[in-house]
């Protein structure tokens, strides 16, 4: 190629780069009117969320439904647009930085949409769950058993303080239990693995203090048995134990390999012998005792324990749904075959939308999506088939405590 291909191919390329990252759109607003409309609003969603992030749009604010004016006139008109729609794209999605008024000939407006960071929605509350609670020794073995049946059973000496200071024989334990989708949603905690689902045998959150009320741990080398009698699946095998830790409001239950992360998270199955388990970084271990029906579980930590499997499914996909008019909603997508409930993920640049990815096609689930304002709780369910179509941006209802629980029992079948 020579010199004046080259220079002309380079000349193209940059040409069309930055027709891709700045483009234009026309506004549609009524004749020589200012006001925000409820299709201008539309007009704004649509085109804000079919621009691709890290993009640059100028909004151009000439409408074609206009009539010719005196150019100081159009000038004040269209200036009296672009306050408006720059505020209405502030509530919304932007933060000030990203949205400006440029006074060209006339004004725009100029947005940037920046790449999204993504969190989970909801935050997790024990406050009214309920929990079992009994006092033990730490001078001899115990079991305990809870409400469900399920036999803990701990070893002698198995406590310690945090600072190692004299703890006293009584030990208070305290068992929160999770065995169905409805507890899951009533103390919003999931089962997920990163952004891969998984389904769940029963979660626990254990906790141990002294009779002053000291937070207890287990002995370096202790451990402790779980045995699940209670709602077990038809097939129990390949479960694992899975350990979590809150992140952000939510508790994670997969091994999360960053670097960047203090505390890690890791799951095992079966270990062969003594010999592999003590050399293994990996804390814990689950058998399936057919003999007995139950699926027993061996822990060296006390916190949040979960005995879950991966969901292995083809035919992975995303799901959408915009929640309009609600921040920070608990957003939930509920398996009807599994004992599995995920999470929404907000989006930074857009926080009326939630999105669930890596969920399989053909799936039967329930979307809910609720918040709690005082003693009212805003919501919104509907049953979908994962990759049918279904009404991505419903219509909230209103209802007490009672009422949204009462509908948790009728919509969730366990």
């Amino acid at each position: 190629m020579n010199n004046w291909g080259l220079t002309f191919g380079i000349c193209f390329c940059y040409l069309l780069t930055n027709a891709q990252q700045n483009k234009s759109a026309h506004l549609k607003f009524k004749k020589n009117q200012f006001l925000l409309t409820e299709q201008i609003g539309d007009q704004l969603d649509s085109l804000y969320r079919n621009t691709q992030e890290a993009t640059t749009l100028t909004l151009l604010l000439e409408s074609p439904y206009d009539t010719p004016l005196a150019q100081y006139d159009k000038w004040t008109l269209l200036k009296q647009r672009a306050i408006v729609v720059e505020q209405y794209l502030e509530e919304r999605f932007l933060q000030a930085e990203d949205v400006y008024i440029k006074y060209a000939k006339y004004p725009q407006i100029v947005m940037y949409k920046p790449v999204a960071a993504v969190f989970a929605s909801g935050k997790l509350n024990l406050a009214d769950y309920p929990s079992y609670c009994t006092t033990i020794s730490n001078r001899n073995p115990n079991k305990i058993v809870t409400p469900y049946n399920t036999e803990i059973s701990f070893p002698t000496g198995a406590f310690e303080s945090q600072d190692l200071t004299i703890i006293g024989d009584e030990i208070n334990i305290c068992v929160y239990e999770f065995y169905d989708r409805k507890s899951l949603v009533r103390s919003n905690l999931t089962t997920h693995s990163g952004h891969q689902g998984i389904e769940t045998a029963g979660s626990f959150y254990i906790v141990a203090t002294s009779s002053k009320g000291k937070a207890l741990r287990l002995v370096d080398g202790k451990k402790y048995t779980i045995k699940i009698n209670y709602n077990l699946p038809d097939n129990t095998a390949g479960f694992y134990t899975f350990y979590g830790q809150e992140q952000g409001d939510i508790i994670n239950w997969f091994a999360d390999q960053d670097a960047s992360v203090s505390s890690t998270f890791s799951y095992i199955s079966e270990v062969t012998s003594q010999s592999e388990y003590e050399e293994s970084v990996i804390q814990y271990e689950i058998e399936s005792l057919e003999e007995t029906d139950a699926l027993l579980m061996k822990s060296s930590q006390l916190g949040w324990i979960n005995c879950d499997r991966f969901i292995e499914e083809d035919n992975l996909t995303s799901v959408n749904i915009w929640c309009e008019g609600y921040k920070d909603m608990s957003v939930r997508m509920i398996f009807e075959e599994y004992k599995s409930v995920l999470p929404g993920y907000q989006k930074s640049n857009d926080q009326s939308q939630y999105e669930f990815k890596n969920v399989p096609e053909g799936q039967p689930v329930i979307l809910l999506a609720y918040k709690v304002v005082g003693k009212e709780v805003f919501f919104h369910y509907q049953k979908v088939v994962i990759g049918e179509q279904f009404n991505q941006k419903p219509q909230m209802q209103q209802a007490d405590l009672n009422g949204f629980y009462a509908m948790l029992d009728d919509v969730i079948v366990d």
